[in-house]
């Protein structure tokens, strides 16, 4: 194990100073973006006393690589001279003898660095260029990126391995990321850089379950019902008709305001969403009980006591025992194929259930479904002095909000709406694409979610950026095992919200995507 953390200095404004045993990557598109990056990587390294070795591949020759160093280091052939770098073509390194072999290459990365130790350099700094790289040798490259990890690690070693963005598809960019200690990504005239994090994807596990606590306050449920109902209004399809019933009064619960909203919206638009196809009736009722009175304390985690019940029913089809079972699983879906799958509900009950409250849910088939949230009720508390219960961020600018959920568009369009932008929402992604291609300088921002089955989100961002690589786009997720956030960075997208969001949330996040 390298005990040795000495600080290296890389002269590279996103990567800064890096300690021995450094492992990251450059995400390029063009020529130019290697030797922005590549040329004071290595003059750093040649004026502390390293060794240095750079090896190229396309659109970068060797030859080309030596001129552009000569060019900025004015004692460049001294250091050739005196064996302080080496700068060699792909075909002399990684495809030495015709044929990829790992553990010859290996190899060489050791030799080279004893053989610097021996000469007293201080360590190994090392390039390799991929572009050569292709499909049948990628999965024996990914495992050896995996073995250069732990050997860099352990020893005085600094590595930058460079890809080509382009010829990198969404599973092949995990693998780099994954295998490297941090990412850096050019994509037109905008740098990025992203931190790997193996901790990522369980955290955001833990988010859907467990919601981190919040901080809370007194709140009148009625009036967060009664604001998310105001956005759902003008958003579901004509033939819904929206039935309220607010029996609780001036009721009061210790919540967050944000998290509350967000499990209204949702239970409601997964409502609309049971009765898309035919007339019906969503109706929401709030009342006061008292759980030893109307609800057993056994079988739901209720503690005997005062609540607010928030019912929320519809009269779609209703819903098969087996499936309503699973109903809070936090990856299971009940939707035909072809249809995206969410994690909605597991979402609400972490929420409901990290505020000291549950949610059941009964249905009956060709009736329809109810769902109902309880929440501990507080006595004696006055609401915070009168203020605005969602500030939502207003803006402008001309947006394309893409899910194939139909209620999720019409939701969407017509709360951007009011906040004051300009939508076209797509229930297909094909759609969306066509209409971009068609005009592709007639949005300001793309909103699209990641899990739909005719074009994954992340394919459809990487089609629009190869059109216009500076576009703005924020990626919605409930769970994807395809991409993350660090993921969707690396792939050009600007911002990554896990749902489901608050509008405020969406609001704020578009307003920030737009300034910036």
């Amino acid at each position: 194990m390298l005990m040795d953390k000495e600080i290296r200095p890389s002269d590279l404004p996103l990567l800064s100073d890096i300690p021995w045993g450094s492992h990251c990557c450059l995400f390029y598109q063009k020529k130019g973006d290697l030797l922005d990056i590549l040329v004071p990587y290595f003059k750093a390294g040649l004026g502390n006393n390293e060794f240095c070795m750079w090896v190229c591949s396309e659109p970068l020759r060797a030859e080309e690589a030596r001129r552009a160093l000569a060019k900025v280091i004015p004692e460049f052939n001294s250091y050739r001279e005196k064996g302080q770098i080496e700068i060699l073509p792909h075909t002399d390194w990684f495809l030495l003898g015709g044929r990829f072999n790992p553990e010859h290459v290996l190899r060489g990365w050791k030799d080279k660095l004893n053989q610097a130790l021996a000469r007293n350099f201080e360590g190994l700094r090392l390039s390799g260029n991929t572009f050569w790289l292709g499909k049948r040798d990628w999965k024996r490259f990914a495992g050896y990126e995996e073995d250069v990890n732990r050997m860099i690690t352990e020893h005085k070693m600094i590595a930058l391995c460079t890809y080509s963005l382009d010829r990198c598809g969404v599973g092949e960019i995990i693998d780099v990321i994954s295998n490297h200690q941090s990412t850096v990504i050019r994509r037109g005239r905008t740098w990025t850089k992203a931190e790997n994090s193996s901790f990522l994807k369980i955290a955001e596990r833990k988010r859907y379950s467990r919601p981190k606590e919040p901080e809370r306050k007194p709140v009148e449920i009625a009036q967060l019902v009664q604001e998310a109902l105001k956005f759902l209004r003008s958003s579901i399809p004509s033939g819904i008709q929206i039935r309220e019933v607010m029996d609780a009064g001036a009721a009061m619960c210790l919540a967050d305001p944000t998290q509350i909203h967000q499990v209204v919206m949702n239970l409601c638009q997964n409502a609309a969403c049971a009765m898309q196809d035919r007339e019906g009736i969503l109706e929401v009722d709030l009342a006061v009980i008292g759980v030893s009175e109307d609800l057993p304390a056994s079988g739901h985690d209720l503690k005997p006591g005062s609540y607010i019940k928030l019912s929320v029913s519809d009269t779609g089809e209703g819903t098969r025992p087996e499936v309503l079972e699973r109903a809070f699983d936090p990856f299971f879906t009940a939707k035909k194929p072809g249809k995206s799958a969410g994690v909605g509900l597991s979402v609400a009950m972490g929420i409901v259930k990290s505020h000291g409250g549950t949610i059941t849910v009964s249905s009956q088939l060709g009736k329809g479904s109810v769902f109902h949230v309880y929440l501990p009720r507080i006595e004696g508390a006055q609401a915070p002095p009168v203020a605005p219960p969602f500030p939502v961020p207003r803006g402008h600018g001309r947006i394309l909000f893409v899910d194939d959920e139909d209620i999720q568009v019409r939701t969407m369009t017509a709360m951007l709406e009011r906040l004051g932008y300009q939508v076209i929402g797509k229930t297909d992604p094909r759609d969306a694409l066509q209409e971009f291609r068609l005009r592709p300088e007639a949005f300001d921002l793309i909103i699209t979610d990641q899990n739909m089955p005719l074009l994954a989100g992340e394919k459809l961002a990487g089609e629009i950026l190869r059109l216009r690589p500076e576009m703005p786009i924020i990626l919605c997720t409930g769970y994807s095992a395809q991409v993350d956030e660090e993921t969707a960075k690396a792939i050009g997208i600007r911002e990554f919200v896990m749902k489901p969001f608050s509008i405020q949330e969406i609001a704020g996040t578009i307003r920030r995507v737009l300034e910036s």
